[in-house]
């Protein structure tokens, strides 16, 4: 079903929160071919692609940053990479992403964000 809901939408917004309230209150079970539970890694996967996806977005990238955080260990690792990458335009922004890192834990990050003109 999630499959089917994921062809379905445009963001993986629906796909992406069904899964972790499922995920949080027990009620969701994935089994592969070999019978192994796959829920917690099919819940980290729609977590990072939806929160990746903000976090790529002009204006969104902050609400990005927080869906990364909660998916460790594999999250704020991408988050570092995600936001070495961003443009920064403004030292007001380059600011904003660093405390935005440093809430996260993304402490290495704040040294490396720099604008650029």
């Amino acid at each position: 079903v999630i499959h089917e809901i994921q062809q379905i939408t445009d963001n993986g917004w629906f796909a992406t929160h069904l899964t972790d309230i499922l995920y949080q209150c027990g009620k969701l079970q994935i089994l592969d071919k070999h019978q192994t539970d796959v829920t917690c890694r099919l819940r980290n996967s729609l977590v990072l692609e939806y929160g990746s996806l903000l976090l790529e977005h002009r204006s969104l990238w902050a609400a990005g940053l927080s869906y990364l955080a909660a998916c460790a260990p594999d999250g704020p690792r991408r988050a570092e990479l995600l936001l070495e990458r961003m443009p920064i335009h403004t030292e007001a922004k380059a600011l904003r992403v660093a405390a935005e890192a440093k809430k996260h834990g993304l402490l290495g990050v704040g040294e490396l964000i720099r604008p650029t003109f």
